[in-house]
């Protein structure tokens, strides 16, 4: 193919492509339901938003991306007919990527159960960890990419990430089958393993979510830098404040360091914001502070924000 052609593939306009020569991707695990009411709409109206695909090592032939329930339904319909494709990439898209693109797309395009949305949720939150430990991806951005491709706020995309990097896998799963919401996971996966197994269990022993998780702390209470992020989020919701959108850490007027440094308590407040000032004056220090560390930072000096 000249370098022509594969700008014009690559372009935002689609080409039409033989439906012999679209092959599913083998990464897509998702499972196609009954395919009449789509077959109805393309035998109607046929398929009216492009699928996405990259091209094949196989000269001529393209694999999917996106779009694998739409051409197996157009495919049974018309053998021989063309398919609106737009081309995302070629073989040379690294697996990883792949698979976040199936998922996602999935997510956004299917109607499914809040089960099957999580397990395809914790598939992209494992492939971005994957993408973590081959340095393609910076630990400090996980939440950030979990925010990204699951099209959840920041405080929710914490709460999964927190599990799924501290959590046992016995609570991922529990997390991912819905017995535990994110935010009670969270608060669990922050606990010794020992003390997550105690609370796992006493959950299977149907004792409420939250009194096993109240004994749990009570039992064994997390380092301040751990709870810190919950804090904040307290934090937030009891002065009823928005994140606010300001400039960088790097770029506030004052240092953080100086602000901290020089505010004081007052008799009236609560144990919960004394634990955030007491953990911000610990990480302002930090050469390389962690991906808790990082939004905590940048959650604290929102909150700051909003009292300027």
């Amino acid at each position: 193919m000249s370098k022509t052609n594969a700008q014009q593939e690559t372009s935002k306009d689609f080409i039409m492509i033989p439906v012999d020569r679209i092959r599913n991707n083998p990464l897509n695990k998702w499972k196609e339901e009954d395919l009449q009411d789509l077959k109805d709409s393309i035998h109607t109206f046929g398929i009216q938003d492009p699928v996405a695909v990259i091209r094949s090592e196989d000269e001529g032939y393209y694999t999917l991306i996106s779009g694998q329930r739409r051409v197996s339904a157009f495919r049974e319909l018309y053998p021989d007919g063309m398919v609106p494709c737009h081309i995302v990439g070629d073989a040379t898209m690294p697996t990883d990527i792949q698979q976040l693109r199936i998922d996602t797309g999935n997510l956004e395009a299917r109607e499914s159960s809040i089960e099957e949305k999580n397990i395809h949720r914790a598939d992209v939150i494992n492939t971005l960890m994957h993408m973590v430990d081959n340095g393609e991806l910076e630990q400090r951005q996980l939440a950030n990419e979990i925010s990204k491709y699951l099209k959840l706020s920041p405080r929710y995309s914490r709460f999964w990430r927190t599990v799924f990097v501290k959590g046992t896998n016995e609570l991922k799963e529990m997390v991912t089958n819905t017995e535990i919401s994110p935010k009670d996971g969270a608060k669990l996966a922050v606990l010794p393993v020992e003390e997550q197994n105690k609370a796992i269990q006493k959950i299977k022993n149907d004792v409420p979510v939250k009194q096993a998780i109240a004994e749990s702390t009570k039992t064994s209470k997390p380092h301040q830098e751990e709870i810190a992020l919950d804090d904040i989020d307290e934090i937030m919701s009891k002065y009823n404040l928005g994140y606010a959108t300001g400039p960088s850490i790097d770029e506030a007027e004052e240092p953080i360091k100086e602000q901290f440094d020089t505010y004081e308590p007052g008799d009236d407040e609560s144990d919960t914001i004394n634990v955030v000032i007491e953990w911000c004056r610990k990480i302002v220090s930090k050469d390389n502070p962690t991906q808790e560390e990082w939004d905590a930072i940048n959650a604290c000096k929102e909150v700051a924000e909003c009292f300027q």
